[in-house]
């Protein structure tokens, strides 16, 4: 299977093609919306996270979340490649699962 290559936008994860290890690039992002934005490309639903500071003890674990969903969201495009139609429902279930963490820590 061929994959589709294409160049990573700023703030979304990247997997080292030798060791398939994912990493994050550092976000300056100020608040946990705009952090959403910048790892996956798009804005989350839930638009009062724009008044959840990333440094904020509610907005810490928020990020972490967010990563970790980034992180598994670069492994299923490596694996499956992003020519396959069914990989947004794959993402999008993961996104899905990440905002509900984020609800979660944000509104309890």
């Amino acid at each position: 299977m061929t994959r589709k290559k294409s160049t990573p936008r700023p703030g979304a994860p990247i997997i080292d093609e030798e060791t398939g290890v994912a990493s994050l690039p550092p976000c300056d992002a100020a608040d946990v919306h705009a952090y959403w934005k910048a790892r996956f490309g798009e804005y989350p639903s839930d638009g009062t996270l724009r008044e959840l500071p990333v440094q904020s003890g509610c907005g810490v674990p928020c990020v972490a979340a967010i990563d970790a969903a980034a992180l598994l969201v670069a492994h299923i495009r490596s694996a499956i490649g992003e020519t396959r139609d069914d990989d947004n429902d794959y993402i999008r279930c993961v996104q899905d699962m990440a905002l509900q963490v984020v609800r979660v820590y944000w509104h309890g």
